[in-house]
């Protein structure tokens, strides 16, 4: 689905997003990465797919800061994994 239509708009992903925001969005972290990405249908593609890494069940329960501690091959390796679940679906 193209990130940019009506569609996408109306998903239950808004929900998340907000809550997303309200755990993560002051992070620095968070910010530089969301705020470097300038079109906007990048920053939304991003945003959901980014939200999807953070609230699965593998990081639902941690912080950005224990997410961010990881080794960066773990991280690759369950970006990966979140990647072939959602086409799964």
């Amino acid at each position: 689905m193209d990130v940019g239509t009506q569609e996408f708009k109306k998903t239950p992903y808004i929900n998340s997003e907000k809550k997303l925001l309200a755990r993560y969005g002051k992070h620095p972290a968070y910010r530089n990465f969301i705020s470097s990405l300038k079109a906007p249908a990048t920053k939304t593609g991003y945003s959901f797919a980014l939200s999807k890494y953070l609230i699965s069940e593998t990081n639902k329960n941690l912080s950005l800061d224990q997410i961010l501690s990881k080794p960066v091959k773990i991280i690759e390796s369950e970006l990966i994994e979140e990647i072939i679940r959602q086409q799964e679906l």
